[in-house]
């Protein structure tokens, strides 16, 4: 996503789109922190991806989530 000024492009445009509508975004497959930090900085609500630690379930995931978005 960082690499590409394409994707950003859609991505702006596509966001527009969801929040004019007044819908809550999730990125998934985010792999690294840059991109984490550049979605987060468009607006992304939620961000999941392997960034963020690999496929847990139950307690293990929100406590896993709740310390990636602090």
């Amino acid at each position: 996503l960082t690499s590409r000024p394409q994707s950003r492009i859609f991505l702006r445009h596509l966001l527009g789109f969801i929040k004019d509508f007044g819908l809550a975004t999730v990125a998934e497959c985010v792999e690294n922190a840059e991109d984490a930090a550049l979605l987060r900085a468009e607006g992304i609500g939620y961000l999941q991806g392997r960034h963020f630690g690999g496929p847990t379930i139950g307690r293990t995931s929100l406590r896993t989530a709740e310390r990636a978005m602090t």
